[in-house]
């Protein structure tokens, strides 16, 4: 009786052990399925990412986009040549670092704050006194795709000094 109980747990042993070694396998293939895709996809955002980069280099408007807590966590060469800034101190400025380094009217200021800040309220382009130069900003907000939310907002800024002082002309 002892022998027959001792096979039957060393049956049921086996038994599971190999249930467990199936087991692992499947979970090893997912796994290797599963990183498969994900290397893919990882691809295939720097693929895309790199696309965007290049896009936003060459655009000829500055660019710069703000987080939902007002930070800017991007902006073009073209902003750099549009403000006379070096580009590394357009990153990760606030909004409000970001308008005082255009020395803007109080009027001006708060155009820009309300369209960055509320762009669905307010008109989606202006036209401001940047220092010496007159800058047309339009503003857009910046949405996750897939659940809709707000996550930022970006600014497209061009100069039309030029076009502004052939109007005052005029």
């Amino acid at each position: 009786m002892l022998a027959l109980v001792s096979w039957l747990s060393a049956r049921s042993l086996n038994q599971t052990l190999e249930e467990l070694r199936a087991i692992n396998l499947n979970l090893d293939k997912l796994v290797e399925q599963k990183t498969e895709e994900l290397a893919t996809t990882l691809a295939r955002e720097i693929e895309l990412s790199g696309r965007n980069q290049a896009i936003l280099q060459s655009i000829a408007d500055g660019v710069i986009v703000f987080d939902s807590r007002g930070t800017s966590i991007l902006a073009n060469p073209s902003l750099s040549r549009i403000l006379e800034t070096p580009v590394r101190n357009l990153y990760g400025i606030s909004l409000s670092n970001f308008l005082r380094t255009g020395k803007l009217s109080p009027v001006n200021w708060e155009k820009i704050m309300g369209m960055i800040e509320h762009p669905e309220k307010t008109q989606t382009s202006h036209q401001v006194e940047w220092g010496k130069k007159t800058l047309s900003v339009s503003v857009a907000r910046v949405r996750n795709s897939e659940t809709n939310q707000d996550i930022g907002s970006v600014a497209v800024i061009r100069d039309i000094t030029r076009e502004a002082e052939l109007e005052k002309m005029k």
